[in-house]
């Protein structure tokens, strides 16, 4: 750890296999880094955290922008093509289905059937900031409401158009 860099920069944590453990940012990487191993940061995720870290790996970046747009290359898509997410309304009734492909809501069906006949291919989605951080948040964010994920087998893929 005496090795990290004191300027701006994103900061990974890896795990036994090289699994990705914890993915961090900071204006100082090795102060940053060196915190998560004080006292003020003994809740049980980070003890589970310091107890399967392997390596730490970070990138150098000039400044805050820089660290902005490193963060967001990190989070790829990390299903093999579509999904559904499920969500149900309070009265458990009818479903909401939200089709997503590569951080891009592609359909909303209200019923798992309608998934055996989707097909997307001629279909054209356009990648929407406001919708990839509305999903980020969603699938891979701490939430209290988790929403059920089902990877779907591959029915051709959507056109996809850059704004």
């Amino acid at each position: 750890m005496k090795d990290l860099p004191r300027g701006p920069g994103v900061y990974r944590f890896y795990g036994e296999n090289d699994v990705l453990l914890y993915v961090g940012k900071s204006t100082n990487i090795a102060q940053r880094v060196a915190s998560h191993f004080s006292g003020d940061h003994n809740t049980s995720r980070g003890v589970r955290i310091s107890e399967s870290l392997r390596r730490v790996e970070c990138t150098e970046t000039a400044g805050e922008l820089g660290i902005a747009f490193h963060e967001l290359r990190l989070r790829t898509w990390p299903w093999k093509g579509l999904v559904a997410i499920v969500e149900r309304r309070e009265n458990q009734m009818q479903p909401d289905i939200l089709v997503v492909y590569n951080w891009m809501h592609v359909a909303t069906l209200h019923d798992e059937q309608e998934l055996h006949g989707l097909s997307l291919r001629g279909q054209s989605v356009t990648f929407d900031l406001d919708s990839y951080k509305l999903l980020v948040k969603a699938l891979l964010g701490r939430s209290d409401k988790a929403h059920p994920v089902i990877e779907l087998p591959a029915v051709g893929e959507p056109d996809v158009l850059m704004p």
